[in-house]
C-alpha cells in the first residue's frame, strides 16, 4: 500500500489536499477519495459531534476515518483500489492527517468512523444523560 506522509494539512488547503490525493490515487478515478468526498466527510464528523453535544474542548483529539464505497455491480471480482484518509479535530478545524491507499470490494459500504478522546466521551455521555432520571428497581 503506497502512503503520502506528510505535516497535517488543514482541510481548506484545497491544493496541498489534492496534490496528496493525487500522490496516492495514482490514475485511478472511481472509488477513490476526492477533495469534496473530504469536505462531506469532516462536514459529516462535525455534525455528528454537534448531535452528541460536544463542547470545543471535546472535539479536540476526535479522529474521523473515511474510505468511499466499494463498487455496487457484483461483476467485479476482485478488489478495486481506493482512498483511507484519516483527520483530527483540533481547535483551528479539521486536518487530513494520513490518506492511504486501500482495497474496496463489490457491495463495500463507505466507511465513515468518529472517535473521540475517552475523557471528551465520558464528556458528553454525562452531558446527554444529565435530564434522565433512574427508577427504582
Amino acid at each position: 500500500m503506497s502512503e503520502k506522509t506528510f505535516k497535517p494539512i488543514r482541510l481548506d488547503n484545497k491544493d496541498a489536499i489534492i496534490e496528496a490525493l493525487d500522490a496516492v490515487n495514482g490514475r485511478a478515478i472511481a472509488f477513490v477519495a476526492t477533495y469534496r468526498s473530504l469536505l462531506d466527510a469532516a462536514e459529516w464528523a462535525e455534525r455528528r459531534l454537534d448531535d452528541l453535544g460536544a463542547v470545543q474542548a471535546d472535539r479536540i483529539g476526535a479522529v474521523a476515518e473515511f474510505r468511499p464505497a466499494g463498487p455496487t455491480a457484483n461483476a467485479y471480482k476482485y478488489g478495486a483500489k481506493s482512498t483511507y484518509v484519516r483527520f483530527q479535530r483540533r481547535s483551528m478545524g479539521w486536518y487530513v492527517i494520513a490518506i492511504t491507499e486501500a482495497q474496496v470490494y463489490p457491495k463495500n459500504p463507505k466507511l465513515l468512523k468518529l472517535s473521540v478522546r475517552p475523557a471528551a466521551r465520558d464528556a458528553m455521555a454525562e452531558r446527554y444523560l444529565r435530564g434522565f432520571g433512574v427508577l427504582a428497581a
